[in-house]
């Protein structure tokens, strides 16, 4: 019983609750009221699940699990793989790097290949992305590399209407071999009828470093010596030296400072630095702003949406800057006739840091830091200006500045992502209908990564007793500039032919097939050049500045599968169901003579809830069900014959630089290590 305030003059009350039927409720002159509500129809689940097809979720015979934008934007996230972390089991979502745009990998149940890709295949609106993560540097090895990101980083999360995740071969056999290690379905949002509709939302969030290494706070920086003895060394890199006393002594290089002749040097009590590798990092913060517009009538809809996402990263000199922009309409024609049209621009602006490499290679500022005795204070260290901590007095002989690293070295990328598709629904007769669509998804990528001109000079470093001695050969570099463009075009066209129909007269027994045409091409390129033997003029970065020719390096991929497609179910008053898909795949990098390879899956469920009439009130929905599949991938572009590298690496020189053909005019060609197999 409670008590309602109403206006004057109400007459009606509407009743409703979730999962019962509304009533209007005539309010009399007493003001009581009475109400019973009748327990309504619940809607069954709709679920996504592949090419387009729609199914109820209790007619599934696979794993599959579905998130709604509710639930996605239940809090502030930068991307939509990161929206989807924690919220789906047996799903794993695992980020690079805590650098701003880094590359999210996500796994369905367990890695399938121990050389291959392991990730899920990404799909939106029908149409596969390319997911292939933007990698400059040296991108392997000891020479390190900078991550900008994935292509799934560039969706806007505010953007999807829900994601439904796909494991297990019987789930995913209608992708074939791109879909092996499972499939994510994104569905993007669409206009409903009725009146324009305009949304905004916006969030900010902070970021701070939180999982560190932890360090010893005993012992300073030094050497030690085979008989376990320790002797003070100011110019080490780590902490070897003597237990920690207190006594205050000097940490950075004499040097003369303001030429008077005399020297000046920095000192403070020789003890750990409390918190020192949490001072390295600055706090970073995440703006996202959206507004979108929505409507239609009853033949068309439309949904417009602009969003920004700003990010300061964690580290000097790190940012991430995001513009989407997303259209989408729907229109009916006539009754059998009708067409979805969708396309989404992203256009990424990022500024990253590399990883990977050593710290006495220079180009990684947090491995630099980790190489620093713990009693060198980093909130001294910012100011890489300062005479004390830059070429002359600067403490380290074989490191440099990470404060240096991190401003002085650049990693930019400029990269833009535009995903379209366009579809087309024709009934054909009742029960019949077909379907074609087409998607591309374009990507371009531009990489710019600069290196200093710098010479750390010879300096002084204090030993036991504060006994000066001079050390020579410390950190320099003659410059560097690095020029990457890559280029990805993706093609998708599916045609499919679907029937569903009654068995019976009494309508007990249902029949759904499929049956469809898949064509996939991609083809990239990458063009990369770079300066040789240092710049010509300090702080000029392009290619005509290299002390010696430039080399460049250019790729080519191409890629194609095509493949037939069939799925077969059939259900009983909508409680028991079994159901067949099938796929035969043409890969380009097999050999002609076999280079197709089929896949098929079984599934069978089951609502026992149902069948055998449980009491709701204990138990209102059990479901079994068994599935069997087989799934497997292809070869990788360009494995089956030996190939060979022109102009190659004549000799390897890296302090100083590589000997490229061609030299002295003659070409040259060198043989790759993989053994040529067409069988």
């Amino acid at each position: 019983m409670f008590s309602l305030k109403v206006p004057n003059g109400t007459t009606m009350l509407e009743i409703s609750y979730t999962g019962y039927e509304t009533q209007d409720i005539a309010i009399d002159a007493s003001g009581v009221v009475n109400v019973a509500l009748a327990e309504g129809k619940l809607l069954e689940e709709i679920v996504v699940v592949g090419l387009g097809i729609n199914r109820n979720s209790r007619s599934v015979a696979y794993a599959n699990q579905t998130v709604k934008s509710d639930d996605l934007m239940a809090l502030p996230n930068k991307n939509a793989l990161e929206a989807l972390r924690g919220k789906t089991a047996g799903v794993r979502i695992t980020t690079g790097s805590g650098s701003v745009g880094a590359s999210s990998k996500i796994v369905l149940r367990a890695e399938a290949s121990l050389t291959g890709n392991n990730n899920a295949l990404i799909v939106v609106d029908g149409i596969p992305i390319d997911n292939n993560s933007s990698i400059g540097g040296l991108g392997a090895g000891e020479g390190g590399y900078s991550d900008y990101g994935n292509r799934s980083n560039d969706l806007n999360p505010n953007d999807i209407e829900s994601v439904t995740i796909l494991k297990g071969p019987s789930a995913t056999s209608l992708y074939g071999s791109r879909g092996a290690s499972g499939v994510v379905l994104y569905t993007t949002k669409k206009g409903g009828k009725g009146k324009p509709k305009i949304s905004f939302n916006s969030s900010s969030s902070i970021e701070k470093a939180y999982v560190l290494m932890k360090r010893q706070d005993k012992f300073g920086q030094g050497l030690i010596n085979p008989d376990g003895t320790t002797n003070l060394d100011s110019g080490e890199n780590f902490s070897w030296g003597p237990a920690f006393d207190g006594v205050v002594r000097p940490w950075t290089s004499p040097i003369d400072t303001d030429g008077d002749g005399k020297v000046e040097y920095l000192s403070r009590p020789y003890s750990a630095v409390p918190n020192q590798l949490e001072n390295l990092f600055r706090t970073g913060r995440t703006n996202t702003n959206n507004i979108a517009l929505s409507g239609g009538s009853e033949g068309f809809t439309y949904y417009a949406s602009f969003a920004n996402t700003n990010q300061k990263g964690i580290l000097d000199n790190t940012d991430y800057n995001r513009n989407n922009i997303t259209l989408r309409a729907t229109a009916k024609f006539s009754e059998k006739l009708s067409s979805e049209f969708g396309v989404t621009y992203a256009n990424i602006n990022q500024n990253t840091t590399q990883e990977g490499s050593r710290a006495f290679e220079g180009q990684n500022a947090y491995a630099s830091a980790l190489q620093a005795p713990v009693n060198i204070p980093y909130g001294e260290l910012r100011d890489y200006n300062n005479p004390f901590h830059s070429f002359g007095g600067y403490y380290g002989t074989y490191t440099i500045n990470p404060y240096f690293i991190a401003n002085e070295y650049t990693n930019n990328g400029k990269i833009n992502n535009l995903l379209g598709n366009f579809s087309l629904n024709y009934k054909l007769f009742k029960g019949f209908n077909l379907n074609a669509r087409v998607g591309a998804n374009v990507v371009g990528t531009e990489i710019n990564q600069t290196t200093p001109q710098y010479k750390y000079e010879n300096h002084l470093i204090w030993e036991d007793n504060l006994h000066l001695v001079e050390r020579e050969n410390r950190q320099k570099s003659s410059g560097a500039y690095l020029r990457r463009d890559q280029n990805t075009k993706n093609l998708d066209l599916t045609a499919t032919a679907s029937y569903n129909t009654t068995l019976d007269n009494a309508g007990k027994w249902n029949l759904s097939t499929t049956v469809g045409y898949n064509y996939f091409d991609r083809t990239s390129s990458q063009l990369t050049a770079e300066t040789q033997g240092g710049l010509v003029v300090p702080k000029v970065y392009n290619l005509g500045n290299s002390l010696n020719q430039s080399k460049s390096t250019q790729l080519d991929n191409k890629y194609r599968i095509m493949g037939f497609l069939g799925n077969a179910g059939v259900n009983y008053e909508n409680k028991v169901f079994l159901e067949y898909s099938a796929r035969k795949d043409y890969s380009s990098t097999l050999p002609v003579a076999n280079q197709s390879f089929f896949y098929q899956a079984v599934g069978a469920s089951a609502v026992l809830s149902e069948i055998l009439k449980l009491d709701k009130s204990s138990l209102n929905y059990l479901k079994a069900r068994a599935s069997y599949g087989t799934t497997g991938k292809d070869a990788g572009t360009y494995l089956l014959q030996s190939v060979y590298l022109g102009n190659p690496v004549a000799v390897v020189n890296g302090d100083i630089y590589d000997i490229n053909f061609p030299l002295n005019g003659q070409t040259g060609f060198s043989k790759g290590n993989q053994i040529g197999n067409l069988a």
